[in-house]
Formats: C-alpha cells, structure tokens, sequence
C-alpha cells in the first residue's frame, strides 16, 4: 500500500520497468487525476454520450489547453448503454 501519490508513482515506474511496460496508467477517481495531471505526458479520455449517474464528475477545464490527437467512436451497440468516444490528449507546449 501506498501512502502518496508520489510513492505510488514511483512503484509503477519500477514496476513497469519491470514488466518492460513503456509507461504506467493512473486509474483513480476525480481526486486522484486532478493530483496526477501535472505529472502526465498524455490523457485518455472518455466521453460517454448521454446522462450518466454519478456523484463524483472530473473537471474538464483542468484539460482545457490540451490538444486532441486522436478520436474513436463508438455506438450504443453491443453491449455498450451509450455511445462513447476515447479521446487521447497531448499536454499544452511549454513556450521556452
């Protein structure tokens, strides 16, 4: 178990070393992403087409400069209750 974001992180960078895994994936909850998001090199994102219960919703603006760099769409078929779309991200450019 781990008491922080940062040891966290570090046991699935050795972990993935070790797997020879060329990155490691946050799964968390709204907290955990807004906690991990200035550490990340890339979000996956997905958007569900339509309303969904839940108490707990991540704040979007927080990826607000981020680029799209790929889109996929899916359709309410096959065992899937809404359409979605996965959307991946690149971070914003850092002027230099």
């Amino acid at each position: 178990m781990c008491c922080s974001l940062e040891e966290a992180l570090e046991r699935a960078f050795e972990q993935a070393l070790i797997d020879g895994a060329d990155a490691a994936m946050i799964v968390g909850g709204a907290e955990i992403y807004r906690l991990a998001l200035p550490r990340a090199n890339k979000v996956v994102l997905t958007r569900v087409q339509g309303r969904v219960e839940g108490d707990v919703v991540f704040d979007l603006g927080l990826l607000a400069d981020w680029r799209e760099k790929l889109v996929k769409e899916y359709a309410a078929e096959g065992g899937n209750s809404h359409a979605f779309s996965i959307v991946e991200l690149e971070p914003p450019q850092i002027e230099q």
